[in-house]
């Protein structure tokens, strides 16, 4: 067993030179004008919305969540990650400042990072491991998103000061700390289980014998914020055990595809392009840097004589390969976000190479480092200017928060908001989890619009999240007058299209009936018409009293030249049941393809209950309550 530390009971944060306070305030003025810049210039997509939406009901509810996001593994996170951004949303609704919040924090983490290393290794190695920390492509793009990987380069640099202070320094806080973000890091996002085996490996090289007791009280108070989870696990979620069971009984694959990752991290391959220094140049010089300074490590934590200096080298390896390690063998696909907690310890350790050179060679290192963070900031910088502007990147980025969230505020005009978007479930579909944030505290609708269109009684606010939506065209087709049209798009970016409609009865219907349904709904008119290659049939629906949470889906069975023969074609398609109140009108649609011949065509429709598959009664045909609505004859000419 490694001799432990010897504790200095100074205390983990003393006073710095003026030059050493300048050198820390211009890394963390770079990592801040990169992360905390061109604000809403950044993804916010289903994931971003997802756990925005955990946090939002977890204040609005004061219900503490027991599970967070799906995981690319069959078990979900815990609630680790909800827990931490209910923090900016209890300040703001606003996702711009939960974005903002995440950055903050990987901002803080960079001033660890150049705080760290020049506390070790003196300031040159400061200024190269904060420079290289600020201006990393990777880093950068994953600061300026809600999702709670990105939440782990901020933890492990807070476990590791803590570690620092509670080994080297003998603060018992740190000591404390320590134990917990061991035991949490894994509850904000699974790669967090790095953590636990980077602790032992301290804990077995250097036993802190005397405070001991701390790092047990740490882990305890980290247990027991994991057990809201486990409870849920064992009394009401089979599917989580389901699920570890799964996930136990898959083979195990062993390949170097994490250090394939983690090397790609650290060289910036994922970045946005135009930096005057090639990237490939860049990333060639960091990744150099980087292993030269863990080979130094290696020495220092197995040569060096003085117990501190050896812990130093010891944390920083298992910090800075411990994730790519870890995910080794794997029974699951990995992702380089898996890697994101180790980019700190490994900017660290191209500062230690810098101490390590002899000679004038550490300046001309750390000159070297300037110049390439130099470079990927400026590359970065543009980029920004260009998805501001619209304009592509070589990453891959979503419609941006800046664009919906405009979109969103120009559909606040005291009015309630109908949102027209391909799904209706916030739960499983992107546009719906985007606006319903985006629209959390203002009265809202959303609306399947691929197949559905609601039309109040009263004066609302419409927005379409594309003008491509077959709903925008329904409401064209209605014949109803709009006014106020506003499109929010730039360059690539697909407009979301906001609009005002006149209340009134849509126009274009053939009436049929009105058939009277169970439930208060009544079947009005239809409408028949060629839309590209297709036959498309349009229903118009009526509702008259209040509905239950059930899902209402519309069934189409089309039959060809007889009207009592065979069916040829069905078409079942959601109606967003879920939304509907008293007094609405809705426009339902399901589209038929390559059909044979000119006709006739017949087609028997109707509403059922999903997913019991049972349709609603019609109250016209007492005798034969479950007949469907038969619509034709049609003809496709």
């Amino acid at each position: 067993m490694e001799t432990k530390p010897q504790s200095e009971t100074r205390p983990l944060f003393t006073r710095l030179p003026v030059r050493d306070v300048a050198a820390g305030l211009l890394v963390v003025g770079i990592a801040g004008w990169l992360r905390l810049g061109w604000p809403g210039v950044n993804n916010f997509g289903f994931d971003e919305a997802y756990l925005s939406r955990l946090a939002l009901e977890f204040m609005s509810s004061g219900q503490i969540p027991t599970v967070g996001m799906p995981a690319s593994v069959p078990v979900p996170n815990f609630p680790g990650a909800v827990w931490i951004m209910a923090v900016p949303y209890r300040i703001s609704r606003d996702p711009l400042i939960a974005t903002l919040f995440v950055s903050l924090a990987n901002t803080l983490a960079v001033a660890g990072v150049f705080y760290l290393a020049r506390a070790s290794w003196g300031l040159l190695a400061g200024i190269t491991a904060g420079l290289l920390a600020a201006a990393s492509p990777p880093w950068v793009l994953h600061a300026r998103n809600i999702w709670a990987q990105n939440l782990m380069a901020p933890l492990s640099t807070l476990w590791a000061a803590a570690a620092f202070a509670g080994f080297v320094r003998g603060q018992r806080w740190g000591l404390v700390l320590f134990g917990f973000l061991a035991g949490f890091g894994f509850q904000v996002h699974y790669s967090g289980l790095v953590l636990i085996p980077a602790s032992l490996l301290l804990l077995g090289l250097f036993w802190p014998k005397k405070h001991f007791p701390e790092i047990v009280a740490g882990f305890a108070l980290a247990e027991l914020a994991a057990l809201p989870f486990v409870v849920s696990a064992f009394c009401c979620r089979p599917e989580i055990l389901a699920g570890v069971r799964e996930l136990l009984g898959r083979p195990t694959t062993l390949d170097p595809e994490s250090f394939r990752q983690w090397a790609g991290l650290i060289r910036g391959d994922d970045n946005l392009g135009g930096g005057p220094i090639p990237s490939g140049l860049t990333g060639t010089l960091v990744l150099l840097l980087v292993a030269a300074g863990l080979i130094r490590l290696a020495f220092g934590a197995l040569k060096d004589p003085r117990p501190g200096r050896r812990f130093e080298a010891a944390i920083i390896l298992a910090w800075a390969l411990g994730p790519p390690a870890f995910f080794l063998a794997h029974s699951t696909p990995i992702y380089p976000n898996y890697q994101l907690m180790a980019l700190p310890a490994a900017f660290i350790a191209a500062g230690a190479a810098v101490r390590a050179v002899p000679g004038r060679w550490p300046a001309l290192a750390a000159t070297a480092a300037v110049a390439v963070a130099g470079s990927q900031a400026l590359g970065l910088a543009g980029g920004f200017d260009r998805l501001a502007a619209g304009l592509p990147v070589s990453h891959p980025f979503s419609r941006p928060l800046f664009l919906v969230r405009e979109a969103a505020e120009a559909a606040r005009n005291g009015r309630p908001v109908i949102v027209a978007a391909p799904g209706d479930a916030p739960e499983f579909d992107p546009d719906a989890a985007i606006f319903d944030v985006l629209l959390r505290d203002h009265p809202h609708r959303i609306v399947d619009g691929r197949s559905a269109l609601v039309i109040p009684d009263s004066e609302v606010r419409f927005l379409f999240t594309s003008p491509d939506l077959p709903a925008l065209q329904e409401l064209e087709a209605a014949g109803l007058r709009q006014y106020g049209r506003t499109e929010f798009g730039r360059g690539l970016w697909p407009p979301v299209v906001v609009l005002d409609v006149e209340p009134g009865p849509p126009t274009g219907f053939t009436a049929f009936g009105p058939v009277p349904l169970t439930g208060g709904i009544d079947y009005l008119g239809y409408r028949w018409r060629q839309v590209g290659n297709r036959w498309r049939l349009t229903s118009l629906w009526r509702v008259s009293e209040p509905q239950s949470p059930e899902i209402l889906q519309q069934f189409h069975h089309l039959r060809a030249g007889d009207e009592n023969g065979p069916v040829v074609t069905t078409r079942d398609v959601r109606t967003s049941s879920r939304v509907w109140q008293a007094g609405d009108l809705v426009i339902v649609w399901a589209d038929f393809e390559g059909l044979t011949g000119r006709g006739p065509f017949w087609v028997d429709t109707g509403l059922y209950q999903y997913p019991s598959i049972r349709r609603l009664d019609r109250l016209d045909m007492p005798a034969n309550p479950q007949a469907p609505i038969r619509l034709g004859p049609f003809y496709a000419d």
